[in-house]
């Protein structure tokens, strides 16, 4: 059966805003190294990113660039790993609160765009998933079935999961060539996507089979990616969005 696409433009301006107007959680393996006097060194935890601006919290005891000033430093990728990687930048302080600090890059390097752009790899791999209309899915006992999915290339992104008058029953998603699999008060399943082999047999294109490794460890990495990822799946309902985090983040793990 056919089902339409809808198209998505990304921007990555706007994934998100670099200039919030509250702070936001904690951005994970990303550090703000200054190069100011005043805060030298300092590392500095963000809570917003963009391939336009950074968004960081103030601590106390420090003195602080005040709006219209410039400041210089580094952002640092997976600090402190064999993938550390750190870029260069000057910006300028557009918005200065008691709490929050929002910076505006000025002309960044391609490689400084370039690396801001992977790091959000599964926020944009997730705005390309689009919703298959309920009419063409198979009824299940269980609930209201639900599928987002996209394929990049030969990477199977989905989403699909089961509900029951606005509760969540289970649900399976799949990114980057993770698996997890999951229920309400169930234990969490992971593997890994194997691509589908050769076969003289009948198969749809991009399906996948799933690693004998199913009860592989989740890591709070994979959770962590995870929920990045389910926070930017367009059209999904809100309230179903939160119990699938709620779920992924509280399973524990399958028995091997």
């Amino acid at each position: 059966m056919k089902h339409n696409r809808r198209a998505t433009r990304v921007n990555l301006n706007a994934l998100p805003n670099p200039l919030p107007n509250a702070v936001q959680s904690i951005l994970h393996d990303v550090e703000f190294r200054f190069h100011n006097p005043s805060l030298k060194n300092h590392k500095i935890h963000l809570f917003n990113l963009s391939v336009s601006g950074v968004g960081f919290n103030k601590s106390d005891g420090k003195v602080w660039p005040q709006t219209g000033e410039h400041v210089h430093g580094a952002l640092v990728f997976s600090p402190g790993s064999d993938r550390e990687e750190s870029h260069e930048f000057q910006a300028r302080v557009v918005r200065s609160t008691s709490v929050a600090v929002g910076c505006a890059f000025e002309s960044p390097s391609a490689e400084l765009t370039s690396a801001i752009q992977k790091y959000f790899a599964v926020e944009m791999a997730a705005i390309q998933l689009h919703e298959v209309p309920n009419r063409v899915l198979a009824s299940d006992p269980e609930g209201t079935p639900h599928w987002f999915h996209c394929q990049q290339e030969k990477v199977l992104h989905e989403l699909y999961f089961i509900e029951s008058q606005g509760t969540l029953v289970r649900f399976h998603m799949s990114f980057f060539g993770h698996f997890l699999e999951g229920s309400v008060n169930g234990p969490l399943h992971h593997g890994v996507l194997l691509d589908e082999p050769a076969s003289d047999k009948p198969h749809y294109k991009g399906s996948n089979l799933v690693s004998p490794q199913r009860n592989s460890t989740v890591t709070g990495d994979i959770r962590w990616m995870a929920t990045r990822f389910l926070e930017q799946v367009q059209g999904l309902n809100p309230r179903l969005r939160k119990q699938i985090i709620q779920c992924l983040q509280s399973a524990t793990q399958a028995a091997a």
